[in-house]
């Protein structure tokens, strides 16, 4: 009898684990109507609660000539910290340029450069990753790897922005890719992946031997991507 019951709570925690396992890789389907056609949003069950209606929306908006998308991955940014704190005349012999700034005035300095967002989570690029044909199925032999990074225009002459880290996305050797089902409409699927960035200004002032120091530019920093897979039919 004992035997019997350790079976069955053990029948009963593989299956549990088995459903638990099943419930995970499950995707959710969303359909909204844009442009006066129906799309169906496939989501995965990991980035489900991470992308809103509006996101969707515009991703459908941007390819109009389906009503089938898949998303698979939502990446974000991670923030680069570093102290922030006024160079002082002490540290400017050492720490800055010579030709621009010199430790003998009195009361000379130059501060860490402050920046101002203009724009938050715009599209930067959309990138095409991969395709496959109506019931293909790929395996991908090299990994294709996209990449975003900060950029600043214009000089700091001391200190640092602090833009958030480059993002990149990737689809890896071996891994299987497939196409549209045979009874599609369609005839190839593409993998993409978007790319969103914030924009600003920055500015640094300072003084030297009694002059006032202003340098300015501006910046664009990563943010997130979405990488997802549209069907369309193309001639």
């Amino acid at each position: 009898m004992k035997k019997i019951v350790v079976l069955s709570l053990c029948l009963v925690f593989l299956l549990c684990n088995v459903c638990s396992a099943f419930a995970k890789s499950e995707k959710q389907t969303r359909v909204l109507k844009i442009d006066g056609r129906n799309v169906e949003f496939n989501i995965g069950s990991n980035v489900k609660d991470d992308i809103s209606d509006e996101e969707l929306k515009s991703l459908a908006t941007s390819n109009p000539n389906t009503d089938s998308i898949t998303i698979y991955e939502i990446g974000y940014a991670v923030s680069s910290t570093t102290d922030k704190k006024d160079v002082t005349e002490s540290q400017l012999d050492t720490n800055s340029d010579k030709s621009q700034v010199s430790p003998n005035g009195i009361g000379d300095y130059l501060t860490y450069p402050s920046k101002k967002y203009t724009h938050y989570n715009v599209l930067e690029s959309d990138r095409f990753m991969a395709s496959c044909a109506r019931g293909e199925t790929k395996t991908i032999s090299s990994t294709i790897t996209e990449k975003l990074s900060a950029s600043v225009d214009g000089t700091i002459k001391f200190g640092s922005l602090n833009l958030n880290n480059e993002i990149s996305y990737s689809i890896t050797r071996g891994q299987t890719l497939t196409g549209p089902p045979e009874d599609s409409s369609y005839n190839t699927r593409e993998y993409r992946c978007k790319f969103y960035q914030n924009k600003g200004t920055w500015t640094q002032v300072g003084m030297l031997n009694g002059m006032p120091l202003f340098f300015s530019g501006s910046f664009t920093e990563p943010t997130k991507y979405i990488s997802y897979s549209l069907d369309s039919y193309t001639n």
